[in-house]
């Protein structure tokens, strides 16, 4: 694939070159789109993935290049893109699972510590199925549940619109301790596979950086491993009291039976826009576009089962293609609106031209 994208997008553009007399964005744009039909050489399941990444890291070049001239600018941009990608994710992992990468879905359930089985009951009475309190009690048994929780659960009337927190936190009782536990449990889960991305980064690129100042740097990124771990743990105790709150006005009747699968929508972006802001400013937009594919990702699964798209043959295909007409006239004629990461793998592999 990597092979075919620079023999066709140097043959394309540099013959456009020579036919035109110019070298100019329009060659490195024809060059590209028509580079892009190399991802027909990846593996069929892998193309979605490709494509969708060249699509985000696209966008991310149009919006850079329109805030350089003055044309759209957001303030916080990439956490606002954030939320509103997390709002998507996380309506998806508490009602749409099944619109979520296997893979990804998997790290959700381990990062966010709810049951998966309490995740399915709660999908249930949100779309009005009747759950029994022997099929609660049969999930919360597994889950080493407190003698409250087990009373709780044994008492659930059958046809309730929301499960309560006893069955989405049965090992620990009340909401306020369930916040606690969460943040020090996922702080200290992940702290090491943040460690991990922060420290090998800094040895094996930065290694003359770190010679020179290996105090400095350790402390930097000690800091930015700290940061990391205080976002993801804040962002998952947000998101659990957010719910807790909700089932909490439920318990006194205030909302009435109101258990809207909105609200797990509602929650995915309030939850995550403030959380965002213990990261790096440099590291947000790159959580920002990490996250956008899976939300894409899901939204379509959505839409076509509810029958408001249709499918399109080799669409990633066109969509790459799409994707990489853009990203290679920036690169031809003004490459500083692309990532520092893109600029690199691209110059690594295709120089310029």
């Amino acid at each position: 694939m990597f092979g075919s994208f620079a023999l066709l997008w140097k043959s394309v553009n540099n013959g456009m070159r020579l036919y035109r007399g110019k070298d100019d964005r329009l060659n490195g744009l024809v060059g590209g789109a028509v580079a892009g039909l190399s991802i027909l050489f990846e593996k069929k399941e892998r193309r979605v993935d490709i494509a969708q990444q060249m699509l985000v890291r696209a966008l991310q070049a149009v919006y850079n290049a329109g805030k350089a001239r003055d044309i759209f600018y957001f303030k916080h941009g990439d956490a606002l893109l954030f939320a509103v990608t997390c709002a998507q994710v996380l309506y998806a992992y508490t009602m749409r699972p099944e619109t979520l990468p296997p893979d990804f879905y998997s790290f959700m359930i381990k990062a966010a510590r709810c049951p998966e089985g309490a995740l399915r009951l709660n999908e249930k009475t949100v779309r009005g199925i009747p759950v029994s309190a022997e099929e609660a009690l049969n999930v919360v048994k597994k889950l080493h549940p407190t003698a409250q929780s087990i009373n709780v659960v044994s008492q659930l009337p059958t046809g309730t619109s929301a499960i309560p927190c006893e069955i989405l936190h049965p090992w620990v009782d009340g909401c306020h301790a369930t916040a606690f536990d969460r943040f020090t449990k996922v702080f200290k889960s992940f702290l090491p596979v943040y460690g991990t991305l922060h420290f090998v980064p800094m040895l094996l690129l930065r290694s003359q950086h770190f010679k020179r100042d290996p105090v400095n740097m350790l402390s930097k990124t000690t800091i930015a491993t700290l940061k990391s771990g205080a976002f993801l743990a804040t962002f998952v105790t947000l998101y659990q009291y957010y719910i807790c709150m909700h089932r909490n006005l439920f318990k006194t009747g205030l909302i009435g039976n109101w258990n809207s699968k909105y609200i797990y929508y509602a929650a995915g972006f309030l939850c995550s826009y403030p959380a965002i802001f213990l990261e790096d400013k440099k590291r947000r937009s790159e959580l920002a576009l990490y996250v956008l594919p899976k939300a894409i990702t899901s939204f379509y699964h959505i839409a076509y089962s509810h029958h408001w798209i249709f499918k399109v043959k080799h669409f990633e295909v066109v969509m790459t293609s799409f994707a990489m007409g853009i990203i290679m006239s920036f690169y031809q004629e003004e490459a500083d609106v692309l990532s520092s990461f893109v600029r690199k793998i691209m110059f690594q592999f295709f120089q310029k031209n």
